[in-house]
């Protein structure tokens, strides 16, 4: 929303600084001696509000720019043709894109939410299907026994997996190589491989140096009751 606004201000301004100029202009213009007043360019340009108006119009189709710029380049100089094309094709290719990328950005970020509460949704239900014995933590055995349901199936495609990577998920949720995993490891893991399918990939490199580290620690204690 900051970028947006921020977009939004730079077009404001833009429409304003260059309204003062056009208006300057005109008004420069009709106070020069003899000359007459052009209906369309006093229409269009004759004040700033009507100045920022018409330029505002120009970009938002609610005027043809062919027609807001034709008097100013009969009346002034044929260099403002290049001028309003510059204005036009600037706030059109730049500021306006960067305004719709901001409102994409954000549908995208809520379709992620709804896709990662649908996720928890389905994990919640495939760990309560699978925790037997309600000890809340599933072994590996329990954890098999879910391989074919809708939610396992659900929620190995919301990771981007398929069935031949349960056995690395579980070997991923087991840190403590227990044989067992408890819930909030199971969301943990689940909700850090969102993602391309090489994510698993990554995620087992993290969780093997995590458990090389928590043998390293119990070997260190061990030895160091071996010398104490």
């Amino acid at each position: 929303l900051r970028s947006l606004a921020w977009t939004i201000a730079l077009l404001m301004l833009i429409i304003y600084v260059i309204g003062v100029y056009l208006t300057q202009s005109v008004v420069d213009l009709r106070s020069e001696e003899g000359n007459t007043d052009n209906p369309a360019l006093v229409y269009y340009y004759g004040t700033l509000f009507r100045s920022i108006l018409t330029l505002y119009q120009a970009v938002a189709g609610g005027l043809s720019w062919d027609d807001a710029v034709m008097p100013l380049m009969r009346e002034l100089h044929p260099a403002y043709g290049i001028i309003f094309a510059l204005y036009i094709a600037f706030v059109l290719l730049a500021i306006m894109n960067v305004v719709t990328g901001v409102f994409v950005q954000t549908a995208m970020e809520t379709a992620q939410k709804d896709r990662d509460i649908y996720m928890v949704h389905n994990i919640r239900q495939l760990f309560a299907n699978a925790d037997n014995d309600g000890d809340g933590k599933v072994n590996w055995e329990e954890f098999q026994s879910q391989f074919h349901s809708e939610d396992m199936q659900d929620t190995l495609k919301l990771m981007d997996l398929d069935a031949t990577a349960a056995e690395p998920l579980f070997k991923l949720l087991d840190v403590d190589e227990v044989g067992s995993v408890s819930f909030d490891d199971f969301i943990d893991v689940c909700v850090r491989l969102r993602g391309p399918p090489r994510s698993i990939d990554l995620m087992t490199s993290v969780y093997e140096h995590r458990r090389l580290a928590r043998r390293l620690h119990r070997q260190l204690r061990h030895i160091e009751k071996l010398v104490g």
